[in-house]
């Protein structure tokens, strides 16, 4: 019996086209965490940028409706929802329920994808590769430092 692939994601619209992207590679399960409610603001310039990226969000992309359609065209990227026989939700990666579905999974391969940050309790149970997908260079250098100096034998 192979082990599966195992992709973890956060509530993030792009979690779907990396799941397309991928899962003919063997990924048979998604960890989908859906997360507590959203924070409160605790200062005047916190809720402008909330209510900045509240407002403006819906705006840009009405505004660019051609462009992501000519992105669509020349990039075969496909953005149907993950079966949802595939998805296990969960509040937190850092939950019993995770490390529970981890446990029983032993994935091959772990994937990460726009999810919160994860404890290291929970990632030293795993005994596999594990591979972060991030939009933002910085966070995925951020990360991947991290990992090399915790474990240097296994990167």
């Amino acid at each position: 019996m192979t082990r599966p692939i195992v992709l973890c994601i956060g509530d993030n619209k792009m979690s779907a086209y990396v799941y397309q992207a991928i899962r003919h590679l063997g990924v048979t399960h998604v960890i989908r965490e859906d997360g507590p409610s959203e924070e409160k603001p605790d200062s005047f310039r916190g809720w402008v940028r909330q209510l900045y990226v509240r407002y403006a969000t819906p705006f840009m992309r009405w505004t660019s409706r051609a462009r992501i359609q000519e992105l669509k065209r020349r990039h075969p990227l496909r953005d149907e929802p993950i079966p949802m026989h595939h998805v296990l939700k969960v509040t937190s990666l850092n939950d019993a329920r995770t490390k529970m579905w981890l446990d029983r999974l032993m994935p091959e391969l772990l994937i990460f994808h726009e999810a919160g940050p994860i404890e290291p309790d929970v990632l030293n149970r795993i005994d596999c590769p594990i591979l972060t997908i991030r939009p933002s260079m910085a966070a995925g250098q951020l990360e991947a430092y991290w990992a090399f100096r915790d474990k240097p034998d296994v990167c």
